[in-house]
Order: structure tokens, then sequence, then C-alpha cells
């Protein structure tokens, strides 16, 4: 929601609250229109309904040209994020690692190295809706991942 400037998907403190793919076009400059998808954790394996998320998340990981590794900086990304990382590296899909709730808490400098190392030296962004601040940066760093792509991709 932050990132697009509108309340388009339901947000919560539960686990499992995005169900469906939320799809968000809008203009992104200079890259031009771009097509956001939030789309439930891959974590979400507790059900049969949970297994059927993770399911969609999956095939929307198919087509996506740039993948936000989105995890709260209080428990930061871990094993699981780093594999989903591989899984995209191996499809040649670029990363951008995204610890949000920052103004709950952070990794000290160390563990933000670690966390950067971890993550195959991917961009790692630290955001915080509340106090409004890094939407700007991810914004910039969505623009310097995708400077690579061609309009055909």
């Amino acid at each position: 929601n932050a990132l697009t400037g509108q309340p388009v998907a339901v947000t919560s403190a539960v686990a499992g609250t995005t169900t469906d793919p939320v799809y968000k076009a809008m203009e992104l400059l200079p890259i031009g229109p771009v097509v956001f998808i939030d789309t439930a954790g891959l974590d979400d394996t507790g059900d049969a309904l949970g297994q059927l998320r993770v399911e969609k998340t999956r095939a929307i990981m198919r087509k996506c040209h740039l993948a936000l590794i989105v995890a709260e900086a209080a428990s930061g990304l871990g094993a699981f994020e780093t594999e989903l990382i591989a899984q995209l590296q191996e499809r040649q899909i670029p990363c951008i690692g995204v610890l949000s709730k920052c103004d709950q808490g952070m990794p000290n400098a160390q563990e933000r190295a670690l966390i950067q190392q971890r993550l195959n030296n991917i961009p790692l962004v630290y955001t915080s809706t509340t106090r409004g601040t890094g939407i700007d940066t991810l914004k910039q760093q969505i623009i310097a991942s995708t400077a690579s792509l061609t309009a055909a991709d």
C-alpha cells in the first residue's frame, strides 16, 4: 500500500490475510507503467487453504520481472528467504530485500552486514510505513534494479 500510495490490499498482523494476488497498475517514472502484485507469503503452509495461497504465489513468481522479498526487520531475512532468493536468481529474476516495520526494531550494523552477506549481496532496503521512511529509497532501488530490463521483458 505504501509503495503504490493507495490502500489496495488489506493488511493485518494476522498471517494469511492476503489470499489472492492483488494487482495494482501504476506509473513509476522513469520506468513507465508497472504492475505491482501483492501475494500471500510462501511460508503459509499450515493447511490446505494455505497451500493454495502458496501455489498462487509461486505462479506469480514464474512471471514476474522483479521480486521484492519482504520480512519484518525484527525477525529479519533468514534461511527461508535466502533459499527463495536463490530460486529467483536461478531464473535470473532480480530481487530486492525489504525489511519492514523498522520502527519496531532494527538489526544492528553487524547483523545487517551478515544479512547482506547471506542474501548474496542483493539490494536491501529498510522501511517503516508508520514513520513513512524508506519508501522513496525502495522506489529508487526498483528503478535501479530494472534498468537492465528491456521493454520486451
